[in-house]
């Protein structure tokens, strides 16, 4: 592994992300005056009513987020790809393609919208379950290796966490909005405080970056 650079790349991935995130944060509060809550608001919704290059300098963020993910991936164990590391570069890879475009699948294509975060969540699971079994699989190689059964144990945890977020009772696919009336008698629709379907798509979204981190902890070069 080559350390320098797996760090180099993940590090780099997380900052543009987190530009991307506060950009886009500002950009919709500057069109919309409201403020972007990843409680109740879809990740779409950075970019709505908005045209890919109206909102470029936010994109490019995201762009060079998810090259730099894609490049981590890759690189992360270049020359020992086999067994259960082809597997988390495979999930990793795919995992960053399809929360690049889950930023841009709009509500209204409903069925690629839902397939797309099906899809996302299953990957979101099987990332850091694969990177459990490949800690585990240097604790067994070396029993006195703890840090490597902490970090199995960590990564097995996670990855239960984000198969619990996939079968929460409450993840349904019904766009629920609540009647409220304004001052001056007005009935409007509210979202509510929690929609659950659009906070799952942002854990699994944050899930990608919190594997990159684990992934890189377990090939430490202790």
């Amino acid at each position: 592994m080559y350390f320098g650079l797996s760090l180099g790349l993940m590090a780099g991935s997380i900052l543009f992300f987190f530009a991307f995130f506060l950009s886009g944060q500002l950009t919709y509060k500057k069109k919309f005056s409201l403020t972007y809550d990843i409680r109740n608001t879809f990740p779409y919704e950075i970019n709505y009513q908005t045209k890919f290059l109206d909102n470029i300098l936010v994109n490019s963020f995201l762009i060079f987020a998810i090259a730099l993910s894609l490049g981590y991936f890759i690189f992360f164990n270049i020359g020992n790809l086999s067994g259960i590391n082809i597997v988390i570069v495979i999930a990793g890879c795919a995992l960053s393609v399809c929360v690049f475009f889950l930023f841009f699948a709009d509500l209204k294509y409903l069925r690629f919208h839902l397939f797309l975060m099906i899809f996302v969540g299953i990957l979101a699971f099987a990332l850091p379950a694969s990177i459990a079994i490949s800690a585990f699989g240097q604790f067994q190689a070396d029993n006195k290796n703890i840090f490597a059964l902490v970090m199995t144990i960590i990564s097995a945890i996670f990855a239960l966490f984000i198969f619990g977020v996939m079968m929460n009772p409450k993840l349904n696919f019904k766009l629920e909005m609540k009647k409220q009336v304004t001052p001056d008698g007005k009935e409007v629709l509210v979202r509510p405080k929690y929609f659950v379907l659009a906070f799952s798509e942002w854990i699994f979204i944050f899930s990608l970056f919190v594997s990159q981190i684990l992934l890189l902890i377990i090939n430490l070069p202790l």
